[in-house]
């Protein structure tokens, strides 16, 4: 499930805004199974290409992995979002080292929801990842604060930074 700049929860269907739906409970074409993923407006573009394919196939062997799926998909704005300046929202767990992000909300239910505003969680704080290998390791309040992918995976964030 994937979050437009609006707020409203967005689950992608074929009826609703020609694409796949990302349950995956709608045929997509083999070929194109690479995806462009717009983390503002959740606009999913397919494509297919030599070049990343050939790219996927070279990183595999470098690392001595067999891959079962050598699927790429790459998270950002499309250009009707940059153009709009909507905001582009993302789980805690998609974050990289250094970002700087604003909470947004919660996903899950109450439980989930009390532990994190436990911890220091609350919408519209500002937060840094330090680092996300192992436990992400997060600045929350001036304090630093460790937490597995699971649990960063039930906060919405967007980046801090001016201009969006």
């Amino acid at each position: 499930m994937w979050f437009c700049g609006k707020g409203k929860k967005n689950r992608c269907n074929v009826n609703e805004c020609d694409r796949p739906a990302m349950s995956g409970d709608s045929p997509v074409d083999d070929c194109l199974r690479d995806h462009l993923f717009c983390a503002g407006c959740g606009r999913i573009v397919q494509f297919s290409s030599q070049k990343v394919a050939e790219l996927a196939e070279k990183i595999a062997a470098e690392h001595d992995f067999e891959p079962f799926s050598p699927e790429i998909t790459i998270v950002g704005l499309c250009r009707d979002c940059k153009k709009s300046g909507n905001r582009c929202w993302m789980l805690l767990s998609m974050a990289q080292d250094g970002q700087r992000l604003r909470v947004e909300g919660f996903t899950g239910g109450c439980e989930v929801r009390h532990r994190l505003t436990a911890m220091g969680f609350c919408a519209g704080d500002e937060i840094e990842v330090v680092n996300r290998s192992g436990p992400m390791i997060l600045n929350v309040k001036g304090g630093r604060l460790a937490m597995g992918l699971g649990l960063a995976h039930k906060i919405i964030v967007s980046r801090a930074d001016k201009g969006h």
